[in-house]
């Protein structure tokens, strides 16, 4: 595991590390904008040995085939789903933990990116699904427009959460310019 922190992702992939070597190991796992999947391929790992099902989700018709063709030959792979859709369509079972690495498609086309609307409205589905001790990971890109646009609303989201039930951390990289942050929101055991 990384000790030093360069990049959101690292950070991330620690966390959700941490979240289920200690989480009660009750619902399903989603990579909600699989991407590449290497976001994927990481929660497969870390999944390997147990049942729980894997959901990878993404818009783009060449997300799932690339991810597909990842996790073709990983032992997790009887577990694993695929999605091609919206991520406001998620599966309707209790949520262990939920990522989300928001923008667009890494070498694909950025006039394509996740948008504002379709972003919140997949959250607060999240949010309602989401197990007692469960994580939602979101990694914001804020460096083109309509990032920004979604990284300022989904901030003004999860500030609105009532602290009873959630907990909510939101980590930058001050010293860089329009750095991607991350941010986690947890559930409470007792809700």
């Amino acid at each position: 595991m990384r000790t030093t922190f360069s990049t959101p992702i690292h950070l991330a992939h620690h966390f959700w590390t941490l979240h289920y070597s200690i989480a009660h190991h009750d619902g399903i796992v989603i990579d909600a904008t699989c991407g590449n999947g290497k976001d994927a391929f990481f929660l497969a790992c870390l999944l390997q040995g147990s049942t729980t099902p894997l959901w990878c989700i993404d818009i783009q018709e060449i997300s799932i085939s690339h991810t597909k063709s990842l996790l073709s030959t990983h032992p997790h792979k009887d577990h694993i789903h695929f999605l091609h859709g919206s991520h406001t369509e998620l599966p309707k079972e209790p949520i262990q933990l939920i990522v989300y690495n928001l923008g667009y498609l890494p070498k694909g086309d950025k006039r394509i990116t996740t948008m504002t609307t379709s972003s919140i409205i997949s959250i607060q589905n999240a949010l309602s699904l989401l197990a007692p001790e469960g994580l939602i990971s979101i990694i914001c890109y804020s460096g083109h427009a309509e990032g920004a646009r979604e990284a300022a609303a989904i901030l003004e989201l999860a500030s609105s959460l009532a602290p009873s039930t959630w907990c909510v951390t939101h980590m930058t990289w001050p010293n860089r310019n329009q750095a991607p942050s991350l941010l986690l929101i947890t559930k409470d055991a007792s809700h």
